[in-house]
Formats: C-alpha cells, sequence, structure tokens
C-alpha cells in the first residue's frame, strides 16, 4: 500500500508539472525598446503570456545582427517589421506570415529645414534617410513624384539636421520628429509633408511567423497573438501605467531618452494602431495597395495574396 500510495504521488505530481509546463518562444522586434512595442512589453510585465502557458523572452537586435537574421536564423519565433520590408522578404521567398498588425498607416514624414511651398521646392535638396532598412517608401514616394532628391544615408539623421549638413531628414512622426523637438528645433507645418498625404498611406508595423513554424505550432502562435492584442489593448486604456512600464525597460537598457519623449511616441503609436476598425489586423486594401506600390516600382515581382501571406 506504502508503495502504491507513493507512486501515485510521483505519477500526480509529474501531472501538475505538465500541467503547468510553459512554452518558451523568444520575440525580438525591430528596434531598441521604445514606446513603439509597447503591446508587447505590457503583455510580458501584466502576465498575459504567462497566463496563455508562454514563458516568452524579449530581446532587442544589436549594430552587427539585426532582428531579421535572428528571425531568417530561427533565433526567435516572432518578430516585427515594416510591412514594406516584410513582402520585399516574401516575394525573394522568404515564408512569413503576418499575424497581427499595429500600425494601420504611414507615420513617416519628410522635414525640411526651410518651408516646403511645392514638392520641386526639394529638388536637389540633401535629405537624410536611415542606411539600413525602411527607406524604401520614401525613395518610391521620390521617383513617382519626380522630386529628385539627393539621399544622405545616416545612420542618425537627427545629429546630422541639427549640424546643418544637409536639407532635411526623413523622420517617423513618433520619434525623430520629437526628438527634434526636444533638442530644441523649431519646425513649422509648412517644413513637413507626411508620406500619407502624398498619396502613400502604406501601413508599417506588423508581427511575423515563419510559416514552417505556424503551421507545427499553430497554438502557440495563437496564444501569443491573444495575449499581445491583449497588451495593446490594456496600453491604450491604461497610459499613464503603460508609461511607467517603457520608462522602466529603457532605463534598465541605460537608454538616452525621457518621459516626454516617450509619452509622444506611445500616443501616436497607440493612435495608428487603433485606427480603422481597431482590431490589429492588416486588412485586405492595406495589402492590395502595399503590393500594388512596391510591385509597380520593381521592389517586388509579384503580389502576395492575402490568404496566403496574413493569417
Amino acid at each position: 500500500m506504502r508503495r502504491f500510495t507513493s507512486l501515485a504521488s510521483a505519477v500526480l505530481m509529474l501531472l501538475c508539472l505538465g500541467a503547468n509546463a510553459q512554452t518558451k518562444v523568444t520575440f525580438i522586434p525591430h528596434w531598441i525598446p521604445q514606446a513603439q512595442f509597447i503591446g508587447y512589453y505590457v503583455a510580458q510585465q501584466k502576465g498575459f503570456y504567462k497566463d496563455e502557458g508562454l514563458d516568452v523572452t524579449i530581446k532587442h537586435p544589436t549594430e552587427s545582427h539585426s532582428s531579421y537574421d535572428s528571425f531568417t536564423e530561427g533565433e526567435c519565433q516572432f518578430t516585427t517589421t515594416f510591412l514594406t520590408a516584410a513582402l520585399a522578404a516574401y516575394d525573394k521567398g522568404v515564408k512569413l506570415r503576418n499575424v497581427m498588425q499595429t500600425s494601420q498607416g504611414s507615420t513617416q514624414m519628410i522635414i525640411s529645414r526651410t518651408p516646403i511651398n511645392s514638392l520641386s521646392d526639394l529638388k536637389g535638396k540633401k535629405i537624410a534617410r536611415w542606411s539600413i532598412g525602411f527607406n524604401t517608401l520614401a525613395q518610391i514616394v521620390d521617383k513617382e513624384l519626380g522630386i529628385g532628391i539627393q539621399w544622405i544615408p545616416t545612420n542618425w539623421s537627427v545629429g546630422l539636421y541639427k549640424s546643418g549638413a544637409i536639407d532635411g531628414t526623413m523622420a517617423q512622426s513618433y520619434n525623430e520628429y520629437y526628438q527634434l523637438l526636444a533638442s530644441g528645433e523649431t519646425i513649422s507645418k509648412d517644413q513637413v509633408r507626411y508620406l500619407r498625404d502624398l498619396g502613400f498611406n502604406v501601413p508599417e508595423d506588423g508581427l511575423y511567423v515563419l510559416e514552417s513554424y505556424l503551421e507545427e505550432n499553430p497554438e502557440t502562435v495563437e496564444k501569443f497573438v491573444r495575449a499581445s492584442k491583449k497588451g495593446w489593448k490594456w496600453a491604450r486604456e491604461n497610459r499613464k501605467e503603460a508609461l511607467d512600464i517603457i520608462m522602466g525597460i529603457v532605463n534598465e537598457y541605460g537608454l538616452p531618452t525621457n518621459p516626454w519623449l516617450q509619452e509622444k511616441m506611445l500616443s501616436v503609436i497607440l493612435d495608428s494602431a487603433f485606427e480603422g476598425e481597431g482590431d490589429l489586423a492588416l486588412s485586405p486594401t492595406a495589402l492590395d495597395f502595399a503590393n500594388m506600390v512596391l510591385k509597380n516600382h520593381g521592389y517586388t515581382k509579384k503580389s502576395a495574396a492575402y490568404a496566403d501571406f496574413v493569417k
């Protein structure tokens, strides 16, 4: 009887351990810690991933190793990137799938040192752009509208703009724009042109997994997406506490930012995430438009079908 009781206890313990076992996954967003990725940080810190039975590790890219490298090399199961970048990779044969969309439109803008009365004012001007990734849409706008911008690749457009070495810069309305304002720059409305207002309102950040991982782990992907959406919605309803969460993370990493900058970023990011239907999904219309823009300008050879590209 004693042996039976011991055996039963051992079996019960193993069952309990199995029931409490959590699936380990890694998520790497495409940039450093900031309010741009608030929903994922909230989901981790508020225990939403844990509630779904997930043990999530959040890492960040480095100068020598991008999130895309980590994603395609199998170092993470989930990553974020711009829709244009995802479609370009998909066109080259990378089997990725969009499982959530946290940007419903373009936040990119051109900031000129002088007023822009017409786009011809930018002809021949030296405009800074990011040296790696996410410049596709700006270059398409330049070609489509025949502006003739002289692009200057840089890793930090804010510093180059402030030095007076360039005539203007590309910026995200939630990031570099506010960095310039915080540095003391005065930027009037007539110095700015949003790409969306020029007819190129292509969504940006989305959440992606490899098709192979999705097929093998559909429940894990569903759980991660469900918890992440809960994190984004919680952040929308609790912005002050969400700001506290992101400030705790950036301070932990020792990043040069402040509550004012992160609050501004948080506001723009959340407004973009829940624009329209507010379901944090990529719409067929948005995908069709992005396909058309990229294909028409030779950045992709074929259009991605919604049923194949979006879960």
